[in-house]
């Protein structure tokens, strides 16, 4: 005779020290848990379909960290770096660590299912998908190689090397997630020499804040 298996932990109705409101909680919340967790499996890399490259927005310096979530859970992600300059402190010469090339994304391989974009956007850090759930910006492949390639040869430049932008100048990325990609200037921080660029995607204006502009060129 076959054996059925259940899980979970026994519970005993009668027992007055269980409070049965958060007990039915607990396992609403293990069951949405499993469900995200079986929605984040259709982005793996091992399904069948036709993949894309789009980009996912997370909390600016948790980059790593969902590019970390995503590979333990088979989806190939990527977030390209580029080695900062190395400081000087008390004598001693301080090598620059690897840094996102723009902060708060994340470059996703997966198939453009309803189910796919649903467990990626639930993803801790994850605040939503470039051009949107219904129709989220794509790179082509070319484009990815080129960003894949740029990425392991940045450098990071300083002061001198910036460019100097002004509002409503056109521009282009020349490395990260959108290489190619253009878009006019908002706004220029002299300071931390970023930009705000606000590019034309799918047919609506989405801005993007923090672009370093040493990543820009002007068109």
């Amino acid at each position: 005779m076959q054996r059925r298996i259940y899980q979970g932990v026994p519970v005993i109705i009668d027992d007055p020290r269980i409070d049965p409101a958060r007990m039915a909680k607990a396992w609403a919340k293990d069951g949405l848990r499993s469900i995200r967790a079986n929605m984040l499996s259709m982005a793996a890399a091992n399904q069948p379909g036709q993949k894309s490259w789009f980009v996912l927005q997370t909390l600016t310096g948790r980059e790593k960290a969902v590019e970390n979530v995503l590979e333990q859970a088979g989806v190939e992600a990527l977030v390209p770096t580029r080695k900062a300059p190395d400081v000087r402190r008390r004598g001693r010469i301080i090598e620059g660590q690897e840094r996102p090339i723009m902060r708060g994304y994340v470059m996703v391989h997966a198939v453009l299912s309803p189910a796919s974009l649903a467990g990626l956007r639930r993803v801790e850090h994850v605040i939503g998908i470039v051009g949107g759930a219904e129709r989220p910006w794509c790179a082509d492949d070319k484009s990815v190689k080129m960003i894949k390639a740029l990425a392991g040869k940045a450098k990071a430049a300083n002061k001198a090397q910036a460019l100097p932008f002004e509002p409503g100048e056109k521009v282009a990325f020349k490395e990260g997630p959108f290489y190619l990609l253009e878009g006019v200037v908002v706004a220029v921080d002299g300071e931390r020499l970023e930009a705000e660029i606000e590019v034309m995607i799918l047919g609506g204006h989405v801005p993007f804040k923090n672009v370093p502009l040493e990543i820009l060129e002007k068109v």
